[in-house]
């Protein structure tokens, strides 16, 4: 019998109900030595101690769910609002850019917009010049000439690295100053490698310019490094992409079968490319974070029609419409589907990463739990019931309830009330027809619009490509895959190794 007072001890029916198993799984756990089960006083039953429970409940979970509690800093869904590190991203989704969101999510900083040294993201343009104000201290994503001080260049693209003389590397403040061209020239301060930022001062000012001529960027203080790596830059920033890289990737998609979706090709991208890095399995920050923004980067530039630059919303734009482009719709869609806590494919990125798997692996299996018909299907579905309901909501609203099934683009499993990454976009689309269509409908369906309905709307609006959204989802959420793997990285490996119980008849002698 216990020692201590029962209130230490959980009975059989409370066990069960803790772990969510039948209570013949709770005697095949002590029978296994994972709970000792103890005599209750004055009673008929067992009783269990509740410290060895909770360690079993945090152990495996016998049921659908998450496979463990897992600690992050990342994401807080409360009070139906969404927020990345403690920023609204109600909020970072009209304020600020998706270069900045996500090293708010990488890095856990959020660089100020107009000042690379505080670490804006100053844009590149392919054969273009090298941009980017000059700073002080903090993080530099374009051209460093010390902590992210941006100067003039030749061209920028696979020739001239963005310029910056004197100061110190990463982290100090380094004024700007005049680029040479080629690679070698008065590049950022650094150790010369694509990539990689070094804290302290650089070798007379002047680091080399990275692999194939594009300046690498500092990142204030950290010693990261992540933009301007190899050949011709594509874009800038962040998400500089790189011409040879593009190129290859475009390839790849190319024999994607015709009729096949977006995100196949993008699919078949990330397999290309990840193939393609020799330096994949460098999982450390600054590897990580710089072959993230690269490889998001190159997809968004591979992806079929024009190449513009711009913010990455405005470099997508022309890949997924025609229309004429208003990038802050795509910038706050792409901040706002950027991550959501432990979803289902978020949970595959994180266990890819507790084996240590390279980033392009950690991608991979995210987009794969991403194709699941539930998860990021979900945009296409409400996409095509909004094409249904824009000639007659109600009808539409009344077909889809007769089907006993629930509607495309309404409700959600975590937020109650409303969905705040719906109401900023449809706040955004203004009053387009559109958004009177998804007002008729909500006002008669028995929940609220989620954000696949509010895509499907940005999707109807712009005429985008019908299998757009699944697309947008896929490259918006890689930036908190991103951030989930950098945490798992630094977690223990291997650590979702849960355990299963045997239910099958018969065993071994």
């Amino acid at each position: 019998m216990p020692a201590e007072g029962d209130e230490d001890y959980l009975t059989t029916a409370e066990v069960a109900r803790r772990l969510q198993v039948k209570p013949a799984t709770i005697y095949a756990y002590v029978s296994r030595g994972l709970l000792t089960s103890v005599r209750a006083r004055g009673r008929r039953g067992s009783l269990f101690p509740t410290t060895e429970v909770e360690r079993l409940a945090a152990r495996s979970v016998e049921h659908s769910g998450v496979v463990e509690r897992i600690e992050s800093e990342l994401t807080l869904l409360k009070d139906d609002e969404l927020y990345y590190r403690g920023h609204s991203a109600r909020l970072l989704a009209t304020t600020a850019t998706v270069e900045q969101v996500a090293n708010l999510l990488w890095t856990n900083q959020l660089p100020a917009a107009d000042a690379a040294g505080a670490g804006g993201a100053g844009e590149r343009d392919a054969g273009g010049a090298g941009a980017g104000a000059a700073g002080g201290t903090g993080t530099g994503w374009a051209g460093a000439g010390g902590a992210g001080a941006a100067g003039t260049s030749g061209t920028a693209a696979g020739g001239a690295g963005a310029a910056g003389t004197g100061g110190t590397a990463a982290g100090g403040a380094g004024a700007a100053g005049e680029g040479g061209a080629g690679a070698g020239g008065a590049g950022a301060a650094g150790t010369g490698a694509a990539g990689t930022g070094a804290a302290g001062a650089g070798a007379g000012g002047a680091g080399a310019a990275g692999t194939g001529g594009a300046g690498a960027a500092g990142v204030g203080g950290a010693g990261l490094g992540v933009a301007g790596v190899g050949g011709a830059g594509v874009g800038g920033g962040l998400f500089a992409g790189d011409a040879g890289e593009v190129e290859l990737a475009r390839r790849g998609m190319g024999v994607v079968p015709e009729g096949a979706r977006l995100v196949d090709g993008v699919r078949v991208g990330v397999a290309v490319l990840g193939a393609a890095d020799g330096l994949r399995f460098d999982l450390s920050p600054g590897a990580v974070v710089a072959s993230a923004g690269r490889l998001i980067g190159n997809l968004v530039a591979a992806l079929p029609g024009p190449t513009v630059s711009g913010t990455l919303g405005a470099r997508l734009w022309p890949k997924l419409s025609d229309e004429d482009p208003r990038a802050e719709l795509l910038d706050a869609a792409l901040i706002l589907l950027a991550d959501h806590g432990l979803a289902v494919s978020t949970v595959a990125a994180r266990v890819a990463a507790s084996a240590r798997a390279n980033l392009y692996a950690v991608i991979s299996a995210g987009l794969g739990a991403l194709d699941g018909q539930y998860h990021g299907a979900a945009p296409t579905l409400a996409y095509e019931f909004l094409a249904r309901a824009r000639h007659d909501p109600l009808k539409a609203l009344s077909d889809q309830l007769r089907t006993g099934e629930p509607i495309p683009g309404f409700g959600h499993k975590i937020y109650q009330q409303h969905d705040p990454r719906a109401e900023v976009l449809l706040e955004l689309l203004g009053d387009h027809p559109i958004v009177s269509t998804v007002r008729a409908i909500a006002e008669r369906a028995p929940t609220f619009p989620n954000s696949d309905l509010a895509i499907a709307a940005l999707m109807h609006a712009y005429n985008f490509r019908p299998d757009a959204g699944d697309a947008l989802f896929a490259l918006a959420r890689m930036i908190g895959w991103t951030a989930h793997a950098l945490e798992e990285y630094a977690a223990p490996a291997l650590r979702f190794r849960t355990m299963g119980i045997y239910t099958g008849q018969g065993g071994l002698p």
